[in-house]
């Protein structure tokens, strides 16, 4: 579970589907969806490549059960957007006059895109960690700072 979602080691689950959530409703009222898709092929070679170099930096070689259990995330993701975007489709052209439907299919285009912005965070999440190997810290160590730099913004935000 947590080579899929990396930030329940950080993080509440309710917080990170808060995040994702609500970010995922601004992108999904802006329409800059087509932006997060360019940004998940980017964080998905960005994983890899920081994976390979953390691996590396351990002195450990290319492992394929490694690289399996990035492509079955990867997989699992896919599955998951390709899953919103069939009922989404369905329930837009089941009966396109009813209000129902019309809703069920703006839900299914809005969790895909929250979907888009979990995906993004939690890929964030591991290439931070694989950074933090690759500089010889704590996993946690970039984390930490983005959790505190976050912190002082929101606190900031608020007036505190």
């Amino acid at each position: 579970m947590e080579s899929v979602f990396p930030t329940t080691k950080y993080v509440s689950v309710g917080q990170s589907a808060t995040l994702s959530s609500v970010l995922g409703c601004v992108c999904s009222v802006l329409g800059v969806w087509p932006v997060l898709a360019v940004a998940m092929i980017l964080i998905m070679l960005l994983e890899l490549v920081s994976g390979i170099c953390a691996a590396r930096k351990r002195h450990e070689h290319f492992e394929s059960a490694k690289f399996s259990r990035f492509l079955l995330k990867l997989c699992i993701w896919f599955v998951l957007f390709m899953s919103c975007q069939v009922f989404s489709f369905f329930a837009s052209h089941y009966d396109a006059h009813s209000l129902a439907w019309l809703v069920g299919a703006w839900f299914f285009d809005v969790l895909t895109v929250i979907l888009m912005i979990a995906f993004v965070v939690e890929n964030a999440t591991s290439i931070l960690e694989n950074l933090a190997c690759i500089d010889n810290h704590d996993k946690s160590y970039y984390i930490e700072a983005v959790k505190h730099a976050a912190s002082a913004a929101f606190d900031k935000l608020i007036g505190k």
